[in-house]
């Protein structure tokens, strides 16, 4: 075969795309939970990339369970994309953002369809610049196993002595729980990431007996299993999603007195500023994590709250009606989880211990 004909047959070969590695630092199962979907429909692009979990200094698979080891990992560049909370950002100064590249937000397509409150929000906002996109949220809320009670409009329900033995909460993130405690006492949602609001002795009454009334903490999220006995919990959503798929019947509701919520991000790491390939495949996983379909199933997975306005379109009727939250409607910035600083902190550390002596 002569020169000339060989290269018009290699035009007509589609050449391979360049593999590329994405390591994921998460919370455990919002990205790797879409792994081999993700893989095959960037296949379907004509795009190689595979994702992987980022591993510790002892090359260890790792996942987020605070602050302080998420920030060791992207420091010592293990990761190339990362799911902080919103309340990470600003936290300790805001040294996260020396570890992340900021986000150009018009190589997003779906970030179209972020509700104004998520997308106007500034909670990784520096230098007029935003430095992650929504990915996944809900609230630290009450819910009601129906099989048992009707529906609760108060979290007096947590502390009433009635329900002695009936009750769960987590004891991993105790600040939450001492923010249901001060918004029972009076503070509003929004005023309790500053002790000064908090009214110590009431809510120090109210969560000696939320701890008096509780069977059993859990971790990361309530066990199907343990569910089934339980009468009231407070959840993130996730525990829900499980134990109904199980055929429990649990329920959310919205106190009256307000809650807290929880919103988790997706950042890319500085350690790929400079890799234009990476960076390209940072954003394509983004915009993928963002569209409606996968919102939708991550809804179904976790429990969570949509973080864009077209994931209904993707439910049946009667997940609409089941999943009846309008994103727009449900994220309020100013109820979203805030970096406390360290007096108030502690603040809610020793609540919480003072509660259970």
């Amino acid at each position: 075969m002569n020169n000339k004909v060989f290269g018009l047959v290699l035009i007509g070969i589609a050449m391979p795309a360049k593999s590329i590695e994405l390591a994921i630092l998460e919370w455990e199962g919002y990205i790797s939970s879409f792994k081999q979907d993700f893989e095959a429909y960037a296949i379907s692009k004509g795009k190689d990339i595979t994702l992987t979990i980022s591993e510790d200094l002892d090359n260890e698979p790792v996942y987020i369970t605070n602050f302080d080891d998420m920030f060791h990992v992207l420091r010592s560049s293990k990761a190339d994309i990362v799911t902080p909370t919103s309340s990470f950002y600003n936290r300790e100064g805001g040294r996260l953002y020396n570890l992340l590249v900021p986000i150009d937000r018009s190589r997003l397509s779906n970030v179209a369809s972020l509700p104004s409150s998520l997308s106007e929000s500034m909670y990784d906002l520096k230098d007029e610049k935003h430095f992650s996109v929504p990915l996944i949220g809900g609230s630290y809320g009450l819910a009601y196993n129906a099989s048992y009670v009707p529906a609760p409009s108060s979290w007096e329900v947590l502390s009433a002595p009635e329900n002695k033995g009936k009750v769960s909460m987590t004891d991993k993130l105790v600040e939450a729980n001492g923010y249901i405690a001060a918004i029972m006492a009076g503070t509003n949602p929004k005023d309790v990431y500053d002790q000064n609001n908090v009214d110590h002795d009431k809510a120090l009454k109210i969560l000696q007996d939320m701890r008096g009334n509780t069977t059993k903490y859990w971790g990361g999220m309530a066990m199907p299993d343990d569910m089934k006995s339980w009468h009231y919990i407070t959840t993130y959503g996730f525990g829900i999603a499980a134990a109904n798929s199980e055929g429990q019947d649990w329920k959310m509701v919205i106190p009256k007195e307000g809650q807290t919520l929880w919103l988790d991000t997706i950042a890319i790491s500085s350690s790929i500023r400079d890799d234009k390939e990476k960076l390209e495949a940072a954003y394509f996983l983004i915009d993928y994590m963002l569209s409606g379909e996968v919102q939708a199933e991550m809804t179904r997975m976790f429990g969570s709250v949509p973080v864009v306005t077209n994931a209904k379109e993707h439910w049946s009727s009667e997940e609409q009606q089941r999943f009846n939250v309008q994103s727009d409607e449900f994220y309020i910035e100013g109820n979203l989880w805030q970096a406390l600083d360290k007096r108030t902190s502690n603040f809610y550390e020793l609540l919480w211990n003072q509660a259970g002596k």
